[in-house]
């Protein structure tokens, strides 16, 4: 079984950068499998690339840390998060 929503699904995985602030980078360093790609960045956040197999958990999921948490890359995901706050999608 997936350990997290994203990861479940019949999507194409798709590798998605996002960069935690400082605020919630602690989350990332403490509740993300080990294996997940981490980079520190200049403020003391961290960027992070999860593999998401199922993008509409992955955007609710990732909503929940309000401007703590923004899509980096793919262009494509960053845009499908910020349709959904503008309520578009």
């Amino acid at each position: 079984l997936a350990a997290h929503p994203w990861e479940a699904g019949s999507e194409a995985r798709v590798g998605v950068v996002i960069r935690f602030d400082a605020e919630a980078a602690w989350w990332a360093d403490r509740r993300l499998d080990p294996a997940v790609e981490r980079r520190p960045t200049r403020d003391g956040g961290v960027e992070v690339t999860l593999q998401v197999a199922h993008l509409d958990a992955f955007i609710g999921w990732l909503l929940t840390f309000g401007a703590e948490a923004e899509v980096i890359s793919p262009p494509e995901v960053r845009q499908a998060v910020i349709d959904r706050v503008r309520g578009v999608a």
